[in-house]
């Protein structure tokens, strides 16, 4: 049996060599750090959830090309430079092995698609033992175009290296610029020829945006509107669907955006003036190398309004206009009463077309609490009117309506407008 003393001396000798081994494992890191360790690296293109760009048909131009790799210490002095010897496109990862650094905290500045040069103050190759002079901010090439040596792409990646044997560092680099695709469907009874797409709130063409990508992996600024014009226009057919692709710069909205993006499509068709269609996305923001496939139909439908109030004697009635983005004021000369009748019209027909109503959805109010209305419109399903009371001050509130067309064999259409009431 044994005694509770031999249990005892072996309990403290069990710990005593535990402390001692975990002061050899932490002397071995102070020791290591510095020596020589052989390191495996592998490069590629990000394809992460935040940052995604899974595309089956993309373009050569979209990978990398050629890459440049540049590791530093912790006082960001350069230790090493990689590049990339192949000749082509590479659509995966690159792999090179047996790289010679140091053990201890690395910083790994990654590029490609860029001349190295061109990212530091002094316009030259980095220098091993010089410290890293990158600029902080990159001024992208013109948007909707790809430049011949491909979508510039960065990163930084702190990673620590210890002194074992054949170490595999994976690095990845993020795309400078955003991809849209517009899925375009023209649902008209004619052919149209679209001739270019505007964002509203997108970063200038031109600018510069962050060089190396922040953990938002946003950063840009905003600009009124953007206009990707395509060269020669482009064709698509009556009940056919085509598809428009172009880059642009990470963009955010304000925050005191409430409807996200606008999107404006300018078209023609035969013997008809140009037509300005718009809609609407509640994206908040383009992140550096995301891929956003955006679905947009072309309907054949036009919102008119009629209103009626009942202003006193000498006060002139209500007023509608329509802006050039494609939104409705209703403006009051006096408070009361009011209905608004929307009605849906067809463009090709000039008929007027049956519609369900879907919603009536509040955006901004210029007084609360609701003293603008003395009564808050609402929509009336009886008689298909907004019907509200507007009180004695002065402001504009502002609504998003929503309605369904009939298309016909259970096909309906979900049409989306913005209406301003002002007194």
């Amino acid at each position: 049996m044994i005694s509770k003393r031999f249990f005892t001396y072996c309990t403290i000798l069990y710990l005593l060599c535990l402390l001692f081994s975990c002061d050899a494992i932490e002397s071995d890191d102070k020791i290591t750090a510095g020596r020589p360790t052989i390191v495996d690296l592998q490069l590629c293109a990000g394809t992460t959830a935040n940052t995604r760009w899974s595309d089956t048909s993309a373009l050569d131009a979209e990978m990398m090309n050629n890459w440049v790799v540049v590791v530093t210490d912790e006082s960001d002095n350069v230790e090493a430079i990689v590049q990339s010897s192949y000749a082509g496109v590479l659509k995966e990862k690159d792999v090179v092995k047996g790289l010679e650094l140091t053990s201890g905290s690395k910083c790994f500045y990654s590029f490609a698609n860029l001349d190295i040069t061109t990212l530091t103050t002094s316009a030259q190759m980095p220098q091993v033992g010089q410290k890293l002079d990158l600029k902080n901010t990159y001024t992208t090439p013109e948007n909707g175009v790809i430049p011949t040596s491909g979508i510039p792409m960065s990163n930084m990646q702190k990673i620590t290296l210890r002194n074992v044997a054949q170490q595999t560092v994976e690095l990845t680099v993020i795309r400078l610029l955003a991809k849209l695709s517009f899925n375009i469907t023209n649902q008209n009874t004619y052919d149209i020829q679209l001739t270019d797409i505007g964002l509203d709130g997108i970063t200038d063409k031109n600018s510069e945006v962050v060089l190396l990508p922040t953990s938002a992996m946003v950063g840009g600024n905003y600009t009124t509107n953007y206009i990707y014009t395509i060269n020669g226009g482009q064709i698509i057919s009556a009940g056919a669907s085509s598809t428009v692709t172009f880059y642009i710069n990470e963009s955010s909205q304000p925050v005191s955006s409430l409807t996200g993006y606008k999107i404006n499509l300018k078209m023609t068709r035969e013997g008809k003036p140009a037509e300005q269609r718009y809609a609407l996305l509640n994206w908040t923001e383009f992140k550096r190398n995301s891929y956003r496939i955006v679905p947009i139909t072309i309907d054949d439908y036009q919102l008119e309004l009629e209103v009626r109030d009942y202003p006193p004697i000498g006060v002139y009635p209500a007023a509608i206009t329509q802006d050039a983005e494609g939104g409705f004021t209703c403006t009051f000369k006096s408070g009361g009463d009011f209905m608004i009748l929307p009605k849906v019209k067809q463009h090709s027909t000039n008929m007027i077309v049956a519609y369900s109503f879907v919603s009536w959805e509040l955006q901004s109010n210029p007084i609360l609490p609701n003293d603008f209305f003395d009564k808050n419109p609402t929509y009336n399903s009886r008689t298909g009117e907004i019907e509200g009371t507007i009180g004695n001050v002065s402001g504009t509130a502002y609504y998003i309506l929503k309605i369904n067309v009939d298309k016909g064999v259970g096909v309906s259409r979900q049409l989306t407008y913005k209406l301003y009431i002002s007194r």
